[in-house]
């Protein structure tokens, strides 16, 4: 699998699952809430690292676009470990 393939395969896991957790953190969906934010953890910790507590709008959005940027470099490593286990097991 090549790198960019990867790349593809991860954004389409990150961007609807951050989608669907931004629009479920407001509703009383605990469980789903919570199921994503297990998903998305990368993300969220270095959301959570550059706006603690609160931050101008500007800043809570770059540290959303981070957030899922990490996310996205999160799952290329898991989908790439997974590509290569995959090549191991049937060669």
């Amino acid at each position: 699998m090549s790198s960019k393939n990867s790349i593809y395969i991860a954004c389409v896991i990150v961007i609807p699952l951050t989608v669907i957790y931004w629009s479920t953190v407001s509703s009383s969906d605990f469980v789903l809430t919570g199921i994503l934010f297990f998903i998305l953890f990368p993300g969220m910790a270095v959301r959570l690292l550059i706006v603690p507590h609160g931050g101008t709008p500007s800043l809570e959005m770059l540290a959303v676009i981070i957030g899922a940027a990490v996310n996205i470099g999160a799952y290329v490593l898991i989908v790439r470990g997974a590509a290569k286990l995959w090549n191991k097991l049937t060669a």
